[in-house]
């Protein structure tokens, strides 16, 4: 698959530069991307400590984590990426994500706004901002998310999640 190639290329790359914090962190998103979640988090750790000051080694982690079910890691992971880069939609989106499952509305409310206001276009926003708005109660608020994720073309396991919340708002 291409997920082993990738994993083959990263192996070959540390092997050559075992000390750079790159490879580390990408090899860690293949790993993630495999549900290998501890093969992940040692790999993105490995990153962090090589380069303190990668983004997007602290959202991939944040992203592990909460996959994890770790939240309160998580959330440490978000809020250090949103330190070093104060304009990460997605460190925005993702601690949004667990703010929601914190049971912090208007946290999470918060962030999945800054979410979409810096990136307009991203449908996952729109979608689980959606869900927000749905478990508050306020349907006309959700239909309207959900109808703008479906707009900016989601994947197709999305798609059809967001079909299912519409039918059950109708």
């Amino acid at each position: 698959s291409e997920m082993d190639l990738a994993l083959s290329d990263f192996n070959q790359s540390i092997v050559l530069d075992p000390d750079e914090a790159s490879f580390y962190s990408w090899r860690g998103w293949v790993y993630y991307n495999l549900s290998e979640m501890n093969l992940a988090l040692a790999d993105l750790d490995k990153s962090i400590s090589l380069d303190p000051n990668r983004t997007d080694t602290y959202v991939g982690r944040g992203m592990t984590y909460y996959n994890l079910s770790e939240m309160d890691l998580a959330l440490a992971d978000f809020n250090r990426a949103l330190v070093i880069d104060h304009d990460n939609a997605q460190a925005y989106y993702y601690r949004g994500k667990v703010y929601y499952n914190l049971s912090e509305m208007d946290l999470a409310l918060t962030d999945l706004n800054q979410s979409i206001q810096l990136r307009p276009d991203y449908p996952y926003a729109y979608y689980y901002r959606g869900i927000v708005y749905q478990s508050l109660g306020e349907e006309e608020q959700a239909i309207a998310d959900f109808q703008m994720c479906l707009t900016l073309n989601p994947d197709e396991d999305i798609r059809q999640e967001v079909e299912g919340y519409l039918e059950e708002l109708k």
